[in-house]
């Protein structure tokens, strides 16, 4: 699984990688692009598929070639939440708090 902060953005499944979230710096800030192949919200549109073995840079989006992919990664998203119902995540870091508020 991968996150932004608390939101999950994308799962692997074997050698495949799903991204249900694109985000792309802009001028002030992040901005979700829409698209056919973009989500502007969590699995609310057609995510990216990536085969991390055939391409480790992640340049040429398969989805339309492997859609089939959808739902192994949708597998492993429901495996991954009942975990988190029994083992809870820790919360994100927050990089931008440089208060000192540990013990060191």
């Amino acid at each position: 699984m991968s996150f932004i902060g608390p939101d999950l953005c994308a799962a692997r499944a074997k050698q495949w990688r799903i991204y249900f979230t694109d985000v792309h710096p802009t001028g002030i800030g992040p901005e979700r692009m829409p698209g056919m192949l973009s989500a502007s919200g969590q699995m609310a549109g057609y995510p990216k598929v990536y085969n991390v073995e055939m391409d480790p840079h992640e340049d040429h989006d398969c989805a339309m070639y492997f859609p089939w992919v959808w739902d192994m990664a949708l597998k492993e998203v429901k495996e991954y939440e009942e975990s988190v119902k029994k083992y809870p995540n820790p919360p994100a870091c927050n990089v931008t708090d440089f208060r000192n508020t540990g013990g060191g």
